[in-house]
């Protein structure tokens, strides 16, 4: 499929041959498999600390990359240093947003401007509900791999 700005990159270097199975421990993508790459030339050793890209897009939500990653080879069944696998890593992260101990904290305790009224954080809730909502394609598209 067709994808612009970001993804592109990201797609672009998925399918262009980057190992996309190392693990890693930068946030930043890109740099991280090109800098994994370049550690495995120069070392000849493996990166096995960390999770793998596929395993951080999977937690953070991220449908359209997992996607790619698995089109272009990833492997969904590698196992972090902890002993999970994407999926395993996605449904942890949606059952924590998704538990009492989260919404407590994320609840609202401002009172508005009538007495008892609590004021409703509309952008934390639209937030809270998207990262719900990608985690659960993450998880149901893993799920049928």
């Amino acid at each position: 499929y067709s994808v612009d700005g970001p993804l592109r990159i990201f797609t672009l270097l998925a399918r262009g041959g980057a190992n996309l199975n190392l693990k890693y421990y930068d946030n930043d993508v890109v740099k991280s498999i090109a800098l994994r790459n370049r550690l495995e030339e120069l070392t000849g050793k493996k990166q096995s600390e960390g999770r793998t890209i596929l395993q951080s897009m999977a937690v953070a939500g991220k449908i359209d990359h997992v996607k790619v990653l698995i089109e272009s080879g990833a492997n969904a069944f590698i196992v972090d240093h902890e002993g999970k696998t994407a999926l395993a890593l996605a449904q942890h992260a949606f059952d924590v947003l998704n538990s009492d101990k989260y919404l407590r904290e994320s609840k609202p305790n401002n009172l508005g401007p009538f007495s008892g009224e609590r004021k409703v954080d509309h952008d934390a809730s639209l937030s809270k509900w998207r990262k719900t909502d990608n985690l659960r394609n993450v998880i149901e598209y893993l799920t049928g791999l």
